[in-house]
């Protein structure tokens, strides 16, 4: 960026100019961060650059930047809901938006500040987060509404459409968005993905119900097994407390013995 320059006037006071396309940031030792920013054409006459090495002035970029940004996905579980049609449809869904931006100058004054930025590529990479931001909300917003409304032209949404679809939730306070450009959208189709998802659910259901029937079915085979392991113990407990009863299980219906043995408690 260019430098920044402190002009001598009068009264002992001190004129600070930038550079075209600038906007700067005056911090001294005396008073901290000045709340002012300093832009081109607005004249500001301060006392503190009067002191050696007192102040200093940074210097950023106050045009737009232009960023290029993606985002792509899968509806939720498009893989498993793909499967329910015979086609296998893509749930999948791309975006790609050239966003201009930047940051206006009272926001540039509470950056630094915050010791959030003290260069220019810092003010880019805080620029570049806002992006995405931007794109992500862009994308969940025509997503939303290609399903209010199947067959919309993405493509051809404004930059002040997108913005109020955004809303506050954008949070783009101190962030001037100059345009929003959908590039290329490309999303499934939503009704097909709800229909997907109804046709799973109702599987899943069926196979619910299927184990527990197959479950209830278990357990009645385990306490009828269980039972029979009680009656078998019963009987040999019997015999070895009454052994002569092994010539009358020989010698007669088993079948009405057991019977009879299932009384016993």
């Amino acid at each position: 960026m260019g430098a920044a320059m402190a002009v001598r006037g009068i009264k002992g006071a001190v004129m600070m100019i930038v550079g075209t396309d600038e906007c700067g940031v005056m911090i001294s030792k005396t008073g901290g961060v000045y709340p002012e920013p300093i832009e081109k054409g607005h004249f500001i006459w301060r006392w503190e650059p009067l002191l050696p090495s007192n102040a200093k002035i940074l210097t950023f970029s106050a045009r737009s930047e232009e960023y290029r940004k993606s985002v792509q996905g899968s509806l939720p579980s498009a893989d498993i809901y793909s499967l329910q049609i015979q086609q296998g449809p893509d749930f999948s869904y791309h975006f790609d938006f050239d966003i201009a931006l930047q940051a206006e100058p009272p926001e540039l004054v509470s950056l630094v500040a915050s010791g959030r930025i003290q260069a220019q590529d810092d003010l880019g990479g805080y620029l570049e987060q806002a992006a995405d931001r931007i794109a992500a909300l862009s994308a969940r917003f025509l997503m939303a509404e290609a399903e209010r409304e199947p067959g919309a032209v993405l493509a051809a949404y404004s930059t002040e459409q997108i913005l109020a679809g955004i809303g506050r939730e954008g949070d783009l306070a101190g962030i001037a968005v100059r345009s929003i450009t959908v590039r290329q959208a490309r999303v499934p189709d939503v009704a097909l993905y709800l229909k997907a998802k109804e046709s799973f659910d109702g599987f899943q259901q069926q196979v619910g119900t299927e184990l527990s029937s197959l479950a209830r079915k278990q357990a009645e085979s385990i306490v009828s097994d269980n039972r029979a392991v009680n009656k078998l113990t019963k009987i040999g407990e019997t015999l070895k407390k009454y052994p002569e009863l092994a010539d009358v299980l020989k010698n007669s219906d088993t079948t009405a013995v057991l019977k009879a043995l299932d009384t016993l408690q």
